[in-house]
C-alpha cells in the first residue's frame, strides 16, 4: 500500500467518524426534542388524562352565590383582622381587600378609623339595596 491509499483511507475513515458522531448526536436531540413536543401538546405528562378533563359543575346562582361571596369575604376579613379589633383602612389595602378600601370612608360611618365585618356588610346591604 502507498502512502497516498494510505492517507485516502485516513481520509475517509476520519470523515466516516465525524459523520457517524454528527448523526447519533442529531439522532439523540430528535430522541428527546419531539417526544417532549408531543407531550406539550397532550398538555402536562404528569397529570392523569382524567383530571385534564373539566369537570361539570353546577353553577352557583341567588343565595346561594350571595351566600358563597360572603364567606369568602369574611374569611379574608377574619384573617387580616388578627386581633377582632376591626380594620384599618391600610390593613384592608394590605390585605387585598380593596373593596373595602377603595370605599372604607362609606363603610366607616362611626368615623372610629376601624371597620367590623357588620360594617362591610351593613354597607353591601345598602348598596345593593339602592341599585334595586
Amino acid at each position: 500500500m502507498n502512502i497516498q491509499s494510505l492517507v485516502a483511507w485516513t481520509v475517509l475513515a476520519a470523515a466516516g467518524f465525524a459523520l457517524t458522531q454528527t448523526a447519533f448526536a442529531q439522532q439523540a436531540a430528535s430522541d428527546t426534542q419531539p417526544a417532549r413536543h408531543g407531550q406539550a401538546q397532550l398538555g402536562d405528562p404528569y397529570v392523569p388524562p382524567a383530571a385534564r378533563k373539566p369537570t361539570a359543575g353546577t353553577q352557583t346562582t341567588g343565595d346561594e352565590l350571595h351566600a358563597q361571596v360572603v364567606r369568602k369575604l369574611q374569611r379574608q376579613f377574619a384573617a387580616a383582622d388578627a386581633g377582632n379589633a376591626g380594620l384599618t383602612e391600610a390593613q384592608a389595602k394590605a390585605a387585598g381587600l380593596g373593596y373595602v378600601a377603595k370605599n372604607f370612608k362609606q363603610i366607616d360611618v362611626n368615623r372610629t378609623g376601624r371597620v367590623s365585618f357588620s360594617d362591610v356588610q351593613r354597607y353591601l346591604q345598602s348598596q345593593s339595596a339602592t341599585r334595586q
